[in-house]
């Protein structure tokens, strides 16, 4: 049994669940920043976290541990069409998150963030503690 091949397979799974799994959160998050404009800088804040130290440093460990399992195995590079493909495509990804989307985010989380217009105080009732206790709050509608 190989050891070293065995870790470099654990380590090349383990880092494509990592890196890209938090990836899949971010279908959620924008939408819902667009929702809330109060909220639309943060998400665009935490994106460019997540994705520069977790999404994209995996994301070149992936291609290290991958050269290394085809090295560690002796595979022939050019004789498996599924293999020249899969790696076409990663670099393709790698250029585009390098290229388009790192700076296009970067530019995007240095705008100001959006103030709206202050809500309201809530009204307090003269002579009545604030608290929100739910009996607190069926005093209050019964005052």
């Amino acid at each position: 049994m190989d050891w070293i091949l065995l870790i470099l397979l654990f380590l090349h799974i383990s880092g494509a669940i990592l890196a890209f799994g938090p990836a899949y959160a971010f279908l959620f998050l924008g939408p819902m920043a667009a929702g809330e404009p109060e909220h639309r800088n943060f998400a665009l804040r935490f994106q460019q976290r997540v994705a520069t130290t977790l999404v994209v440093p995996l994301a070149v460990f992936q291609g290290v541990t991958g050269v290394l399992l085809v090295w560690r195995i002796s595979f022939e590079l050019f004789t498996a069409l599924w293999l020249i493909v899969s790696i076409v495509l990663y670099l393709i990804a790698l250029g585009i998150a390098f290229g388009v989307m790192r700076p296009r985010c970067a530019r995007s989380s240095q705008r100001p963030p959006v103030h709206l217009p202050h809500r309201r105080p809530v009204r307090r009732l003269p002579g009545r503690p604030h608290t929100s206790s739910p009996s607190s709050v069926g005093r209050a509608w019964a005052a």
